[in-house]
């Protein structure tokens, strides 16, 4: 039963990362409960029941968790890419001083963020693909380089408050459901309180450097 709800567990971060489309056309518990090998073909009748499902749980749940931390893995490189752009642009278009010393901070820290996300990826022989921002993304930061001053500092504070929102709140989800013994887990968790640090910082700049 553990093997089986953590196997259910990395299939659910892995579908929840991946757009809600999950890694798996069945699910593995209805597989197991069918006498049925990871093929869709009956398993070996010589070959004990508890042992066919110890089995499958255990490749189901490692393969699970293996593509759900490499979409951790490449969620949060393409993050920090997008976040580094946005901390020089802070400090080319930026108006306050403060906003200025904040894109700087923010470069620094994902610098050294993706430098920890490439380390790990490459330690476990991870590919992770080539940054490519969401049409989304591209229009925000478009909009971005066109305005400076005043302007820029509104709508720059705005957006990275947002967009750490959303980071966290995706972290967090994933940080519940990988296994505890995962190293994308533990990178997480060394990673949150930054993030909510920057989330904060852009929250008070709102009220301070705004207000000017």
């Amino acid at each position: 039963m553990k093997m089986q709800k953590e196997a259910v567990m990395a299939i659910a971060v892995a579908g929840l990362l991946m757009g809600g489309t999950g890694i798996w056309a069945a699910d593995p518990s209805t597989m197991q409960n069918e006498g049925m090998s990871d093929k869709g073909q009956a398993a070996p009748s010589n070959v004990p029941a508890n042992a066919q499902s110890s089995t499958l749980g255990a490749a189901q749940s490692q393969s699970a968790q293996n593509q759900a931390e490499k979409q951790v893995l490449n969620e949060l490189h393409k993050d920090n890419q997008a976040e580094i752009q946005l901390g020089q642009l802070a400090q080319q278009n930026g108006q306050a001083a403060e906003v200025k010393e904040f894109g700087q901070h923010l470069m620094n820290d994902h610098q050294q963020a993706d430098t920890q996300v490439l380390n790990l990826a490459s330690s476990q022989s991870i590919p992770l693909a080539e940054v490519n921002a969401p049409s989304a993304d591209q229009r925000a930061m478009q909009k971005l380089q066109s305005i400076s001053g005043a302007d820029f500092d509104k709508a720059f504070l705005r957006d990275i408050k947002k967009a750490h929102e959303r980071t966290i709140n995706k972290l967090e989800i994933a940080q519940h459901r990988l296994p505890e013994s995962s190293q994308v887990r533990q990178l997480i968790t060394q990673l949150l309180p930054t993030l909510q640090e920057h989330r904060d910082r852009a929250q008070q700049l709102q009220q301070t450097a705004l207000a000017k």
